[in-house]
């Protein structure tokens, strides 16, 4: 009526999906810069994600070994987190390194 397309709120998003069981996506992690994305760790000090989940010259935030970020995190034994040293952005795609300042520990 008003003009507005109706989106779906972010929970309505994901049809038919469950939760992921604990440590079921070890490789995946939390990417803040303002707003909230995933990366994925290449190895101890890189993360890729989207180039339009970090802002060059601000700092990104990385959270690994989260199982459910809207929970209370201090139930969170393997937490990590990690702020940006560096970023690098492609100029040809949608894509981001970040590298950390400090290796993350994996298993």
């Amino acid at each position: 009526i008003c003009g507005l397309e109706n989106v779906p709120s972010e929970a309505e998003r994901i049809i038919n999906g469950k939760e992921a069981a604990m440590n079921q996506f070890p490789w995946l992690v939390a990417v803040t810069s303002g707003g909230l994305c995933t990366g994925s760790v290449l190895d101890e000090e890189w993360i890729i994600t989207a180039k339009h989940c970090v802002n060059v010259g601000n700092t990104v935030w990385i959270k690994a070994g989260v199982h459910n970020r809207d929970h209370n995190l201090d139930n969170e034994p393997n937490m990590q987190i990690r702020e940006s040293k560096e970023i690098y952005v492609s100029d040809k795609g949608d894509f981001a390194l970040i590298k950390l300042p400090e290796p993350l520990e994996l298993n």
